[in-house]
């Protein structure tokens, strides 16, 4: 899994919440700087569904909590979690 596919995944669940297209949706969070749309308890779902969906676990931090204010910023934390595993497990 790569950062591009993370930032999909994320895309992806963010626009099934709101009832969007995953396209259109990407569309618009570009135009907007790739801030998450979302409020905190949607945010702890979609964290939640991401970790269960890439096997992953990001703990409860500050920087975590600061990463999930952008898609890019999720999805590269997500992404390292993951190298790190592979790393660990390797």
């Amino acid at each position: 899994m790569t950062e591009a596919d993370v930032v999909d995944l994320i895309v992806e669940l963010l626009a099934e919440d709101a009832g969007e297209n995953p396209g259109q949706l990407h569309a618009e969070l570009l135009e907007l700087g790739d801030d998450m749309p979302i409020d905190s308890l949607l945010g702890v779902d979609i964290l939640a569904r991401v970790q269960n969906a890439t096997g992953t676990f990001l703990p409860a931090t500050e920087e975590t909590a600061w990463a999930m204010r952008s898609v890019r910023r999720f999805a590269r934390a997500v992404f390292r979690q993951l190298e790190a595993q592979r790393s660990e497990s390797a």
